[in-house]
């Protein structure tokens, strides 16, 4: 006979079979980012990879706009998204991966602390080539 914690790991372990382990205990949680007088959608911040039970996620972001970047947006979706993640989904530590050329998204996440852990070899497949990926974490007790 089946304690109930034997039970209840059994019917998570049957779920991932069923699920499929590639996308188990994952989810998407993603901001639209509007331009303050038109409302036109300019790009999106968020997580698109939360793993809940490791209280974790990958942060991504991008403004579809040339002329819209290098004004300070970004670092303010970020910061509310940024304390979003830790205030309401219960995050201890927040990842980013970032292209080793992308200076500009390397200075943005140091701003808000992040530290710079490591790199990825050869990481993305990017406009036909491999790139490594420089990798970031910010931690709550941060």
């Amino acid at each position: 006979m089946l304690n109930i914690s034997t039970a209840t790991e059994l019917a998570l372990e049957k779920q991932k079979q069923k699920k499929g382990y590639a996308t188990f205990n994952k989810k998407v949680l993603i901001f639209q980012i509007f331009e303050r007088h038109s409302l036109e959608i300019i790009g999106w911040c968020g997580y698109h990879t939360w793993y809940i039970d490791h209280r974790r996620a990958e942060i991504g972001y991008v403004l579809t706009s040339e002329v819209k970047r290098n004004k300070g947006i970004m670092a303010e979706a970020l910061a509310s998204v940024l304390d979003y993640g830790f205030e309401h989904m219960n995050l201890n530590r927040i990842e980013a991966f970032i292209g080793s050329d992308n200076l500009v998204s390397q200075k943005l996440i140091e701003k808000f602390k992040f530290k710079k852990e490591g790199c990825l070899r050869a990481h993305y497949f990017y406009n036909g080539k491999f790139e490594d990926s420089l990798v970031y974490g910010l931690l709550k007790s941060d």
